[in-house]
């Protein structure tokens, strides 16, 4: 497979100070595969290579970026004939639950004409714990039966602002 190297740039929320030191991860929506986490350098850059998880042309590929209390999203969509992609996260304060919890239900009301997602990470461990894409004009809950257990507290992160989300704890 031909290489597509993937030029990662993150800003901090006043949006020209570099998110120095920030984790990433490149997704490729269209065949829901993912990278290991990335770890930007002091600059909050990164390369990675999109061809380490497949990539075709047309595939729809997100960046998640995030660093403590702050995460931003970029979403690209493959074309070969280019063969490369700058990509730019301005990241934005995140709400983050810092206590051990099950979380029972989530749900996610995508009011917005574009497709959204929307992921829960473990605090503790800095794992994804679930991610779901939203339709557009769509809404989708999901329910755990003995619980989405997070052990030292969660983060969710929508990948738009219009995404709202409403999660039901134990």
């Amino acid at each position: 497979m031909a290489p597509y190297p993937i030029s990662i740039t993150a800003y901090d929320t006043d949006n020209t100070t570099a998110l120095a030191s920030a984790q990433a991860v490149v997704r490729n929506v269209s065949k829901n595969l993912e990278s290991d986490t990335i770890t930007l350098n002091a600059s909050g850059q990164a390369i990675y290579d999109l061809a380490n998880i497949g990539f075709a042309n047309g595939d729809f590929v997100q960046i998640s970026v995030w660093k403590g209390d702050k995460a931003g999203f970029d979403r690209h969509t493959v074309n070969t004939g280019v063969g490369s992609y700058d990509s730019t996260v301005y990241a934005s304060i995140l709400e983050i639950y810092r206590y051990s919890c099950k979380i029972q239900e989530l749900t996610a009301s995508n009011e917005s004409a574009s497709v959204a997602d929307v992921s829960v990470y473990d605090v503790a461990t800095d794992t994804l714990k679930h991610k779901a894409r939203i339709p557009a004009n769509d809404s989708k809950v999901f329910r755990w039966r003995w619980g989405l257990h997070c052990a030292g507290g969660f983060v969710v992160i929508r990948s738009v602002n219009t995404l709202i989300v409403t999660v039901n704890v134990k």
